[in-house]
Order: C-alpha cells, then structure tokens, then sequence
C-alpha cells in the first residue's frame, strides 16, 4: 500500500463514485514478561504503574472513544511474554488449559501475538504446550522444527475487516532473532531452526500481498541495530522498515520507547516513523501501549494511507477487574510459594553498585555455582576453580527502580528470583590463562575509557547491556580504564595493543598464559550470549540440567549465608579523573558508605530518574 510521512502533502487519489475514508488504530504491546498485574513479586509490593492489568483499562477506554468515532481498531501483542516474573514457573506449574498470557490477551480482545526469543527459554515442549489451543492466533514467521516435532503457531494471518461498510484485509507476521539459537542452545539446538529476520519479512510480505492484503503489519521482536541490512542480524529494525510492502511496524526486544521523547524534535526517531513506516516500541512491562493511527482513503485504486501517527500512552490508570480476577488464584498460589523461607543474610543484598564496587548480591551467587559444581564432581582432578556472576538489574533501559534491594534479613524464594532474574541453567567451562584474560578484557568494555582530569566524564558505556559483562570470583585482578577497549561489542578485536587488565592473580601468584581454570558460569554467557570470543574455544563440561537459580536455593538451605563482600577480586587502577559518574537508582543513597573514599558525592539526578554517583579514580 503506499503510504505518506506525516509531514509531507499527501498524494491525489482517484475518486471513485463512492469514496470512503477512515481510521485504523492499531493498539500494541511489547516485552509484557509476564507483568500481568501491577505487582512487584521481587518486593511483594503493589505498583502504580504498569502491568496488563492497567494496560487492559487503557485499551478498552481507547477503543470506546475509537469504535465511538467510527474508527476500526486491531490489537496486537509482539512476544516476549511467557518470561519475567515468577508468575511464569507457576503458570507452567498450573497449566491444564491455554497459557494464562494467552487467556489474558484473549479476554482483552487481542486480534494476534507474535513470540519474542524469551518465549524459547523454558522447555520447547513447555513452549509447545503454552502455545497449544490458544484463544487467538499465535504467529512465527522465521522458525521451525528441524526434528519433525511441533511448533503450533502460524506463520501469519489475515484478519478480514470491514472500515466504513468497506473490506479491510490486514495481513500480519511475526520475526524474531536467529540468536535465539544461540542463548537457549541448550534445549533448541538440532531442534528448532530461526531464519535470517529481514529475508523472512520479505517472503511474508509477498506471500501475503499474493492472498490480497490491503495492508501488511509486522510484529517485529527487533531493535534498531545498523542501518544497512546484515545477513543474521539481532536487531534490524532500520532495514525493515525499508522494505517496500511493509505498512506498519511494532518493535521490541530491546526495552526501547518509540517514538522517542529524547530524540530531536521533528526526527524520525521522535516521530516514530522510520524510512516512512511507522514504527512503535513500547518499552516493557506494560508500562506504555503502542499506538498507530492510519488514516485511510478507498477509491477504484483500491486502498491508500493518506496520513499516519505514532504514539506512546502510558498505562497509569485503574487496573481491569475481569483480568484482575482471571489472575487472582495464580497470583497468590505465587505470592505463597515465593514467601518460602531460604536463609538469611546479615548484609543487605543490591545492585546498586556491580559495575563500582564489591558486591555481595554477586558474591553469594557466585559461590552458590561453585559449591554446585564441587558437589557435582566433574571438574578434573588439579584445575583451579573460579566462578562468575553477571549482574541482570542495573536500571538501563528498564528504569531507576530496576535494581536488587534485599535489606538485611530473612531470606525467602522471591529474594532468590531477584538475585537471578533470567531462568538460565549452570553451566562450566575449561580456558586458560590467556583465554580467561580475554574474557576479562571483554567484560571490561563496559566502562568507557577515562581520562586524566576534572571534567565530568561517563564511567558506564550506556550501549552495552549490563548481563552481558561478568564479574569474576576467585581471582584478583586490576583494570587501568585509561586504556582503550580490547573487543567491541560483538566480541572483535579491536587492537592486540590493547590491554585493560594490568594484573592478574590466583592466590597471590601471577596467572600464566597456559594455566588452566574450571569456571561456573550460566548457560546463556556459555551458549554465547554476550559475544565473548574466547569462550567459543572453551572446553564445556557436561553438567546435569540445574537452574542457577536452584543452585542458590540449595546454598542458602545449607545453612550458607551472604557475608561482606571481599574486598580483594576487582579493583581500578588509578588514574587521577576526580570527576567520574556513575548512574544508579534513587535506592543507593541508603548505601553510599560502602564506596568509601571511591564516592565523593553526588551530582544530582538526571532526567530519566538516575542517580549521579560522583567517584575519583
């Protein structure tokens, strides 16, 4: 269908005897990770915002005014939406019908969903039973069963409407990335194949221009990435929406908002509108709903977009009682489950400061996954024993309150879902010294590079995601952050020259290049989330299916309990920058004597909520 930017003339159309006109509203969400209510199950504490609960008020309030206009209005969901909460075990644990997630879009009048990659990591035969007798059609346009089982989704669909007493054919598909592979090859491998995003797109559109859609909308579980099409592209929303055919876009995946408010005004990104395709991104956790507006004419020529408008609508209204009482029975068989006590800690338990200082949220998990492996008995007889740890709530993308904040205390199975938020399993590996270097010097591009002086400089490189950097347990080690990054953030070679880490020890002893180390760390950094090059070489152990999760679980009933983290592990260099910054939550504040002299106060809080932590190095 051709299609105009908001801001330029629209084109004539041909006036047939009886033209109509009118609107299409398209209604979107993305990235829900099982927010089904405004709850926070990590703290045991209502929320004022967010969740489908209130998500379900907006839309239907949006849709009494829309269908009071005469508008046409079509709601969609773009996946990764069976993970994120500890709703998402108890749902599998109770499920005798459809998913509850499926039932929920079905009593919100969802029109189709498409699967993001978080929707893969529990077991594909979890999978196939949530996806199984859904009440609305479930789409995957770029994945397959490779080992002759079954995957119930579509490929797409066609929704027949009617706009002004006139035949409406929207076409819609959905696409994910092929990395998913890679983050849950641990159940998918020889399984499941997912083909290249953009390639798949194009065939969806052709194949649905050829069944006579008058429209073509793609649920995308995509971000942004480069601008020029790349074979196996992660994020590759720019080249997308460059495809002729394509009419509507709803992203996700990476937590973004589109339209962007920071953008510059009068910017694709602030209009939502990229290439000309209208584009929204919803954040997560039902925070915001996606809204498209097309305004449409039909003449002989058929029909045409004659004008389009993006926008965000945050979800801060009551919370729906119809799905207030559809969840109710799995919320509090949650609540009770999660209240289980495990331990307790005399430390309080944050992630306000992983990328800064010792962490002792870190530290217990860390040495969770090591006494797992001895208790195991796999390692080879001699190997020294590490262990590491990546911290998954650091606010970025998903806000200032989205940090662990255990106060000091007993320690219950929701406090275990906090400290390892994503279900990933326990995994091993076998490097040497040298590969365990390039490890480190990977994870260490996190920070930016820093510079000798006064002026305020950036200590966080904001583009590269938190869980993707680990902390390492059982080794000493120094950085010097005035020296450039070795990789970037695919995992290359950026210099030989570049080093980072000026010194590396095991028990007092300087590593060697071919000394060898049995490491614990989770089956997403193994499988090759994260890009870390080195690990590709690796020798992997074979280890039973355990959750990491599980393995603090266990920990925390032996009797083990989190103590001040260790002050030796990681430390900077120094360089002589006194004025460093460092984001972090409003929660931190309780917490600044823990930086010691690192922290010489604070520049205030920025726009997006963050705390400035001011640090010398």
């Amino acid at each position: 269908m051709q299609r105009d930017s908001p801001i330029a003339r629209p084109q004539t159309v041909a006036q047939s005897a009886a033209p109509v006109s009118g609107r299409l509203r398209i209604l979107a969400t993305s990235d829900l990770h099982m927010q089904m209510r405004s709850f926070d199950y990590f703290a045991d504490r209502k929320t004022d915002t967010a969740g489908m609960t209130r998500i379900a008020t907006l839309i239907r309030t949006i849709r009494h005014q829309a269908r009071a206009r005469g508008d046409l209005v079509i709601t969609l969901d773009n996946g990764d939406s069976l993970q994120g909460t500890p709703l998402d075990e108890q749902a599998l644990a109770d499920m005798t019908g459809p998913h509850i997630f499926y039932r929920a879009l079905g009593l919100m009048g969802y029109d189709a969903a498409g699967l993001g990659n978080h929707d893969f990591n529990f077991e594909l035969t979890r999978l196939v039973d949530s996806l199984r007798h859904a009440p609305l059609p479930v789409l995957c346009s770029n994945a397959h069963r490779i080992d002759g089982g079954e995957l119930p989704v579509q490929r797409w669909t066609v929704l027949e409407r009617t706009l002004c007493g006139t035949p409406l054919r929207i076409g819609i598909f959905s696409v994910l990335p092929p990395q998913t592979l890679i983050w849950d090859a641990d159940h998918l491998s020889g399984r499941l194949a997912i083909d290249d995003i953009t390639a798949s797109a194009r065939e969806a559109i052709c194949a649905l221009q050829d069944e006579g859609c008058d429209l073509v909308i793609a649920l995308a579980h995509t971000g942004l990435g480069e601008r020029h099409e790349l074979t196996g592209q992660e994020n590759a929303l720019w080249p997308l929406s460059a495809l002729d055919g394509l009419d509507a876009i709803i992203a996700g995946h990476t937590h973004l908002h589109l339209p962007d408010p920071k953008a510059p005004q009068g910017s694709e990104m602030a209009r939502g509108v990229l290439n000309g395709t209208p584009v929204v991104m919803p954040g997560a956790g039902g925070a915001y709903l996606g809204v498209i507006d097309l305004d449409l004419s039909h003449a002989d020529t058929g029909w045409q977009i004659n004008k389009l408008r993006t926008q965000l609508r945050a979800a801060c209204g009551a919370e729906n009682r119809e799905l207030g009482a559809l969840t109710a029975p799995i919320h509090r068989a949650t609540r009770r489950q999660l209240a289980r006590t495990l331990g307790y800690t005399s430390v309080p338990l944050h992630s306000y400061f992983s990328f800064i200082a010792p962490s002792a949220a870190l530290e217990i998990v860390a040495a969770a996954k090591a006494k797992a492996l001895r208790r195991m008995q796999v390692i080879p007889e001699g190997l020294k024993l590490l262990s590491s740890a990546a911290p998954a709530k650091t606010g970025g993308r998903s806000g200032p309150q989205h940090y662990v904040d255990i106060p000091a205390g007993p320690l219950s199975l929701r406090h275990a879902f906090d400290l390892c938020y994503f279900p990933n399993r326990l995994a091993a590996v076998i490097v040497t010294g040298a590969q365990l270097a390039d490890w480190i010097e990977m994870s260490a591009g996190i920070y930016n590079q820093i510079t000798r002086g006064d002026q305020p400089q950036s200590l966080i490189d904001a583009t590269r995601p938190a869980h993707g950097s680990d902390l390492f347990y059982g080794i000493d080690y120094e950085l010097d952050l005035s020296r450039p990054s070795r990789f970037d953030h695919a995992g290359a070679l950026i210099d030989p020259a570049h080093r980072r880490l000026v010194s590396l020890e095991y028990g007092g002893a300087p590593v060697a290049r071919d000394d060898r180390f049995a490491v614990a760390l989770s089956s997403y950094r193994a499988n090759g989330g994260g890009n870390v090059a080195v690990l590709q070489d690796a020798h992997r152990l074979t280890l039973p299916g355990k959750l990491v999760r599980e393995t603090l679980e266990e920990y925390l009933l032996a009797g083990h309990q989190p103590n001040q983290p260790d002050a030796r592990g990681r430390r900077f260099a120094r360089i002589g920058a006194s004025s460093v910054l460092a984001p972090t939550g409003p929660g931190a504040l309780s917490h600044l004597h823990e930086l010691g002299d690192l922290c010489t106060g604070t520049d205030g809080t920025d726009a997006g909520g963050f705390v400035q932590l001011r640090l010398s190095l």
